[in-house]
């Protein structure tokens, strides 16, 4: 679900600001898995992976403030030797 905000104000003769905006965004992604790998000169090698289901992230940007807010459903961590 995405949604963008916008207030615009009218025009005051005694205000300089004419013109005020506001944003606020999310995204979802289903799946975000991050894998590093090392392997040492004697033929043993390393992985480590991170997988993170459901990242959820949101963004709120106004001339006062910005927001981000960060969720996630449900990480697995997995290190591998060989």
């Amino acid at each position: 679900m995405k949604r963008l905000i916008h207030d615009f104000t009218v025009p005051d003769r005694d205000s300089s600001e004419s013109l005020k905006l506001t944003m606020w965004l999310q995204w979802t992604l289903t799946r975000l898995t991050a894998s590093l790998y090392h392997s040492e000169g004697d033929g043993s090698a390393c992985k480590f992976v991170i997988d993170c289901e459901d990242f959820m992230s949101s963004l709120d940007l106004q001339l006062v403030y910005c927001k981000l807010k960060l969720k996630v459903a449900g990480v697995s961590v997995y290190h591998y030797t060989r």
